[in-house]
């Protein structure tokens, strides 16, 4: 890409004093629209605001990127304002002083493309020191656009050509963040000149939105002395560091001090297998390294579960929406298209706990985790432990697999120790526990909490409610959902409609809650738990539970507590206010076959506001607690 073709010295301002961020962002849209670039500017800036909302655009080293992809952008181009003084603009670890803003401004159709590729472009020019430098001296827009844009050609030496001496230090490294784009190229560029400067030769891999790129070859691997994995996302094929000394570090790291990373890569022992260079010194290594591996492992198994939940969820809830709701449930027999659809939905769901434990083994263990991990999830379903069943096989498994790479083996056997050997041991033993160990007590389990709740018949109907409540969003679709949903179901049949009331307006709180929490909230969620939040929402209308299945599974200590009260509350009022239901599901599908309706509608929205507060409450204090 052309850099020179998306900017003009009219697009770039020098030293001028700005006293907020929406003044610079005003100034650049002023810009863009004075050169055709846009169609619509009050759209674009609202676009460019509401992207502002939703995270930082700070990026470190005084440069902030705000960007807005917009139908309101007739072209691709980017403005620059170089500020006569710091700017407090909002970035990862809160606000931090930024002299440097790069404005993008994308067309709709081409932002998974031309967004990428620009941001990729400017943040590695930026990471240049030299450069930014004379960016910083430059006295016109055209001396400045010269330089920025001659140093974004891309004629970078292949690292394959680097030549190095048989003394020379060797380090391989690999970059990765949640978006792949930014911070994964300019931290790699930083770690490239901090070698440079140490005096070492340095290959390094992106893993970014492109994909993985100038990825480390063997003969690289071969001569290497330790290895770097600069990374907040579960990175592709590490066990190919296995013989080597491995830092693993945040991909911020090199960015602050990449100089620093460097020499303690220098500096690990020759049998270090992962050290964990944690951000606070003062923090316990091992609890960390610990901790973040887990978190890791479940954001991974989260990414790759969603697609699952979003697409199944919006079929069966489609489906569901459009045919007739009857005392028995929603009625497809006359409407073959929609059973059809249904059952295609509930496909994606069936293969929904494979694919979660699968993937959360993988980012446990690398690729020989993903068998023990999809049987484990298999298993999950088969013997109804539900998704938590399913997040436990797959840090099991992934245990299992890291345990089993540790053995010593004869070297006739390493080759097949990835794709045969560990497979079969982990598999063997996870579902020897996922059958032996969790399927008899989940099942008894079940029965009792069966013959419980039967007992307490209706001498306490607003602590039934509660429970039921709670119930129903524990596990979400797991054994005591189950359990909850099949007793208020029973009941219906014995002419007792109030449990199935009570039930049916705790089913839809989950969901709704969590897309409420990221629509009022937005700087609290990711981009990918913002359209999660969306389809859960429709979901929930629905009455499908599943949908908050990915904030549980990413952050379960906070989510859990919070849906557990909302749906807590709903079947509560529900239940004290006379709220029948003659219809095995739940959700505001079924206002048709209920009686009080209006308390029916308050008891939801009751139970979905204090769940949406609560956790979000709880992630503010969450994320205040970490800056401090």
């Amino acid at each position: 890409m052309n850099i020179n073709e998306l900017t003009h010295p009219k697009l770039i301002v020098l030293d001028q004093g700005f006293n907020h961020r929406d003044e610079v962002i005003h100034c650049l849209a002023n810009k863009l629209e004075e050169a055709g670039k846009l169609v619509d500017k009050n759209r674009f800036v609202e676009v460019v605001m509401q992207r502002e909302q939703e995270g930082p655009t700070a990026l470190g080293e005084s440069l902030a990127v705000p960007h807005g992809k917009s139908n309101g952008v007739k072209e691709a181009a980017f403005a620059v304002a170089r500020l006569k003084n710091n700017l407090a603009w909002e970035g990862v670890d809160g606000p931090e002083p930024v002299n440097l803003v790069i404005m993008l401004a994308i067309p709709l159709a081409e932002q998974g493309t031309t967004h990428i590729e620009i941001l990729t472009e400017l943040t590695r020019a930026i990471a240049d020191d030299e450069l930014r430098n004379k960016l910083m001296e430059a006295s016109t827009p055209e001396q400045f656009l010269a330089l920025l844009t001659g140093n974004t050609s891309g004629n970078n030496t292949p690292q394959e050509h680097q030549q190095t001496s048989d003394n020379e230090k060797v380090i391989v490294a690999v970059t990765a963040c949640p978006t792949g784009i930014a911070h994964t190229y300019m931290a790699a560029d930083y770690l490239e000149k901090a070698a440079k400067r140490v005096g070492i030769t340095l290959f390094v891999e992106k893993q970014g939105a492109k994909g993985i790129e100038t990825p480390i070859t063997t003969e690289q691997l071969h001569r290497a002395d330790a290895v770097i994995l600069a990374s907040d996302v579960a990175l592709k094929n590490t066990e190919r560091f296995n013989h080597l000394p491995v830092l693993t570090i945040s991909v911020a790291e090199p960015i602050r001090n990449a100089d620093a990373v460097i020499k303690k890569a220098l500096q690990l022992p020759k049998s270090a297998r992962q050290i964990k260079h944690p951000k606070d010194s003062n923090a316990s290594q091992s609890h960390n390294k610990e901790q973040g591996s887990i978190k890791q492992a479940l954001l991974t198994g989260v990414s790759h579960a969603i697609p699952f939940i979003a697409a199944g969820g919006i079929m069966i809830a489609t489906a569901i929406a459009f045919a007739p709701m009857t005392s028995q449930g929603p009625d497809f027999s006359q409407h073959a298209i929609l059973k059809l659809v249904s059952e295609i939905g509930g496909a994606a769901f069936a293969v929904l706990l494979p694919v979660l434990a699968g993937y959360i083994a993988y980012g446990k263990s690398g690729k020989p985790g993903l068998v023990p991990g999809f049987i484990g999830g298999y298993l999950a379903g088969t013997t109804g432990a539900g998704f938590l069943g399913a997040i436990l096989a797959g840090l099991f498994a992934g245990l299992i697999v890291n345990g089993i790479k540790k053995l010593p083996v004869p070297p006739l056997l390493q080759p097949l120790m990835p794709i045969i050997i560990i497979p079969i041991i982990s598999s063997l033993i996870i579902g020897s526990v996922m059958l032996e160990l969790i399927g008899v007590p989940i099942a008894n389990i079940m029965s009792f909490m069966g013959h419980w709740l039967r007992s307490m018949g209706d001498a306490n109907a607003l602590m039934l409610g509660l429970i039921l409540g709670a119930m129903i969003a524990f596990d979400m679709g797991g054994p005591i959902n189950k359990t909850a949903f099949f007793f208020g179901a029973a009941m219906i049949q014995e002419g007792h409609y109030a449990v199935m009331g009570a039930v049916a307006a705790a089913i839809c709180v989950p969901p709704i809650s969590m897309g409420l929490a990221t629509t009022i909230r937005k700087k609290l969620w990711s981009e990918q738990e913002r359209e999660a939040g969306t389809a859960a929402m429709v979901m929930g209308m629905i009455g499908i539970t599943e949908g908050a299945i990915p904030f549980a599974v990413a952050d379960p200590l906070r989510v859990i507590p919070s849906i557990v009260t909302g749906s807590s509350i709903a079947a509560g009022i529900a239940m004290v206010s006379g709220v029948g239901n003659h219809a095995p599901h739940g959700g505001p599908i079924v206002l048709p076959v209920i009686d009080e309706r209006l308390m029916y509608i308050v008891a939801i929205i009751t139970g979905v506001l204090v769940s949406a507060v609560m956790i979000n409450l709880l992630k503010s204090y969450g994320q205040l607690k970490t800056r401090h």
